[in-house]
């Protein structure tokens, strides 16, 4: 009954989060939910996380907050069994930061495993993102935007080498009309 009135007690203390914004009430309550998930009480301590989930997703910055948010979400779905749910909070997190690395150290070999699936999902989502990103570009002839687009995902996205050859064509083309234009 204790560890219920102090469930609620922590609830009711983040969402005045929203009003005050104090760093260490968002950081005490993480706390607390990492103790309930250490305790074993999974379903008291995704309540709390996704209430703080809710404040921070409100707020710009706060990554580490964010991040830390999302994985004990995941770690706790896992301690219920419910793996589909903890892989969605995995995708949610490497969609925030998509060079998070958890430590091999302190986790055990079904949660990397879970972790890196998730991760590889989330590279799929954000190169074809960007690979239909740089389509539309192509299409549209902007060559600074297409420029821009191919250098920052290049390494993490080899789809945009079907890409190279139009992207070639485009940037000789505009090359060659700037040329004329004595540009």
């Amino acid at each position: 009954m204790l560890r219920y009135v102090l469930v609620l007690f922590l609830i009711l203390s983040v969402e005045s989060i929203a009003h005050s914004q104090p760093e260490d009430e968002v950081d005490d309550a993480l706390a607390h939910a990492e103790t309930l998930y250490y305790e074993a009480a999974f379903k008291e301590s995704i309540q709390l996380l996704l209430r703080v989930d809710d404040v921070l997703h409100a707020k710009a910055g706060r990554l580490k907050e964010k991040t830390n948010v999302k994985l004990h979400l995941a770690l706790a779905h896992i301690g219920l069994n419910e793996n589909s749910e903890a892989k969605s909070f995995l995708l949610e997190l490497y969609a925030l930061d998509a060079d998070y690395r958890l430590d091999p150290q302190q986790f055990p070999a079904k949660i990397l495993a879970l972790a890196e699936e998730a991760q590889a999902e989330q590279n799929e989502i954000r190169c074809r993102k960007v690979s239909e990103e740089a389509h539309r570009q192509l299409e549209s002839r902007n060559v600074a935007a297409l420029v821009s687009l191919t250098v920052s995902a290049q390494s993490n996205c080899p789809d945009l080498d079907v890409l190279r050859p139009d992207a070639a064509e485009l940037l000789y083309q505009s090359g060659v009309d700037l040329y004329r234009r004595g540009e």
